[in-house]
């Protein structure tokens, strides 16, 4: 039996990519979030899609979902002012389903669209040894620690430096454990499930990810993904 599900966040303002919604940017006349719907709707890791967007995005992707035919979504949940608010408002939608403490759950960013059978293998096998996983790649660049006014304070060994991306995974007792502890704590912003997950001392496997999964971040990465789509390499 297939107990993976899935939260794509959908629900970010796209400030530094400019004047468009990024995920509804058109390549090879298809909306940028299509990529990433298309490869958990066809993918047999997979029983459930959940999409966290805004209130302004809601009917858009409520039109995508119908013109696609996206058989595994769910529900649409609309997301909150951070993104540590619209992953938790996604975990508790689920937790109204038929879901299991123990049953996996991945979170996904909708502005990363090239994600691979490959990479959700390798987080599924590091998940069942460590109990949580996350996508990502080792830094490349020579790695500094700076101080408040911008001068260099001291390097660091960028071998132990990882920069993490999407899809990241636990159990929904895991990720809730975790983010219900992560709102009690005042003022308290995370940026991913990683970092919640550390909060209650849960061990975090790291895969490295292929080098072609990137997040549309600025208009520059677009770029990149449409040369991706045009060489063929998805999925």
């Amino acid at each position: 039996m297939i107990n993976n599900r899935v939260i794509i966040l959908a629900a970010g303002k796209s400030m530094r990519f400019g004047e468009d919604n990024k995920i509804f940017c058109e390549v090879s006349n298809k909306p940028l979030i299509t990529y990433c719907l298309d490869f958990f709707q066809w993918s047999f890791s997979f029983k459930e899609i959940v999409i966290v967007t805004s209130e302004e995005h809601k009917k858009k992707l409520e039109e995508i979902i119908n013109r696609y035919s996206y058989t595994k979504i769910s529900k649409i949940v609309l997301g909150g002012k951070e993104r540590q608010d619209s992953v938790y408002k996604g975990l508790k939608y689920l937790g109204t389903q038929a879901i299991s403490g123990n049953d996996r759950v991945f979170i996904h960013n909708g502005a990363n669209p090239v994600v691979t059978t490959d990479e959700i293998d390798r987080l599924l096998e590091a998940q069942k040894v460590y109990g949580s996983a996350v996508l990502g790649r080792f830094s490349v660049d020579t790695v500094k620690l700076i101080n408040k006014d911008n001068t260099i304070q001291k390097g660091v060994d960028r071998s132990r430096i990882f920069c993490t991306q999407t899809p990241q995974v636990s159990t929904y007792k895991k990720l809730m454990k975790a983010y219900k502890y992560l709102f009690k704590l005042p003022k308290r912003i995370v940026t991913d499930e990683a970092e919640a997950l550390e909060l209650v001392s849960e061990r975090v496997k790291v895969v490295e990810a292929s080098e072609y999964n990137c997040k549309i971040t600025y208009k520059r990465d677009l770029v990149f993904f449409e040369y991706l789509v045009a060489q063929g390499y998805l999925y």
